[in-house]
Formats: C-alpha cells, sequence, structure tokens
C-alpha cells in the first residue's frame, strides 16, 4: 500500500481484518488543502478496495467519516499530518486542541472542578499542555454523543484516574443528542497538539501505524 510515495502495512485486508476491541490509528501524510483526491486514495489503500469505491461522509467540520458496515472510521489533520482512526462495531469522535501560550481563568471555564484541581497540581511548565490534553479527550467524548454535546463540557470529567480502559461518563443529555452515557476514551497522539478519539465500545489494544513501518502495538496503559 502506498500513498504519496510512503509505504504502508496494510490494516484490513484478509491477513489482516481489525478485531473486536482494538483501536487502530493510521499516521500519514496530509495532503494539500483541498485535495480530496489523497483521502479517497488513502481510504481505498487502507480497506483495499478498488480506486475511488471507498464511499465516506464529511462532518460538520468538513472531516471524513463513515460508520458503515462493521467499521467506524474518523479522520482528522493535524498540521501535516493526516490521523485516520478505525475501530471494529464502534462509533468514533476525535478531539484536539493546540496548546495555550498561558492558562487563565477563562480557559478552565468549561472544566469540572475536578480537572480544575488537578490542573493546579501540575507543573507550571506542564500545565498548558495538560489543559489541551483533557480538552482533547473532552472533545472526543462529548461529539460521540452528538452535535451540541459541547454544552455539557464543564459537566464532563475527563481525568481517567485508574481507569484502565479509559471510561468517562457523561452527563444525562439534552433532547435530540444520541443518548451515549459512556465514552472510551484514549490519547492517540501528543505532538505537535494533544489528540485523543473516543469510542462507545470497550478498546483493549491501540495500534498505530507508520510509513515505513510495521504495526506499533501499544496495549492500554493507566490513565491520569
Amino acid at each position: 500500500m502506498t500513498h504519496n510515495g510512503d509505504k504502508f502495512v496494510r490494516v484490513y485486508d484478509h491477513s489482516r481484518t481489525i478485531k473486536d476491541s482494538e483501536l487502530h490509528v493510521v499516521f500519514a501524510e496530509a495532503p494539500k488543502s483541498g485535495d480530496f483526491s489523497s483521502v479517497q486514495e488513502l481510504l481505498d489503500d487502507i480497506f483495499d478496495h478498488p480506486e475511488n469505491s471507498t464511499i465516506y461522509e464529511r462532518d460538520g467540520f468538513g472531516r471524513p467519516f463513515f460508520q458503515r458496515g462493521t467499521v467506524g472510521l474518523a479522520m482528522y489533520r493535524s498540521h501535516d499530518t493526516l490521523i485516520t482512526v478505525l475501530a471494529r462495531s464502534t462509533n468514533i469522535a476525535v478531539g484536539a486542541h493546540p496548546v495555550p501560550s498561558r492558562v487563565t481563568d477563562d480557559i478552565l471555564l468549561p472544566f469540572s472542578q475536578e480537572e480544575r484541581d488537578f490542573i493546579d497540581t501540575v507543573s507550571l511548565r506542564c500545565r498548558a499542555r495538560w489543559v489541551a490534553r483533557l480538552w482533547a479527550r473532552k472533545e472526543a467524548a462529548l461529539r460521540l454523543d452528538g452535535p451540541g454535546s459541547l454544552g455539557l463540557a464543564a459537566e464532563t470529567n475527563t481525568l481517567l484516574g485508574g481507569a484502565l480502559d479509559g471510561t468517562v461518563t457523561l452527563p444525562p443529555a439534552p433532547s435530540g443528542l444520541n443518548g451515549v452515557s459512556t465514552a472510551y476514551v484514549h490519547d492517540i497522539a501528543s505532538h505537535p497538539e494533544p489528540i485523543a478519539a473516543a469510542v462507545d465500545t470497550h478498546i483493549s489494544t491501540v495500534y498505530a501505524w507508520y510509513p515505513n513501518r510495521t504495526g506499533t502495538v501499544h496495549h492500554i496503559p493507566s490513565h491520569n
């Protein structure tokens, strides 16, 4: 499989299908703005489909996604990297946030009291990155519940503590949302900005796929 000259290990074919409880993250060179043909090529390659045959939609932010058949997919562009997240039999949402230059009271408004107390304990050198990391988790978890759910940000605690499976309990949602009560959130990238993915089923293993490398297996670690 190739994309923009990079060789990938295929993650979805007859010899290596995506199994239940697995999250696959594919890192690729991001196409130029508006170059949807490169996105199409990458998706065709990942799924081993004939050229231009992978049908996908775009969310309210213009990001490709689909939840057809047994595989869910979400994509996110982070600077010069295109991140594709795949899992079987689940919906997927992605959240991200740039690291702020400083942490102010206004920035902390959409965080729960427990999250604010935790941020206060973090060293000044790491505080801004933790703010971005927690927001990425929060955004992913709430987007899983549908449009408009970010209004519940301050009621959502994304300090995972001892939850090895990334469990985030979502507050009761207003009518019109998907009614997701539990999201399973996983940090999938930290540079240049923290990025998280949320699914609505338990995940035991995360696979990261990079150009010119075999898959890197990340068993779910303990979380803060």
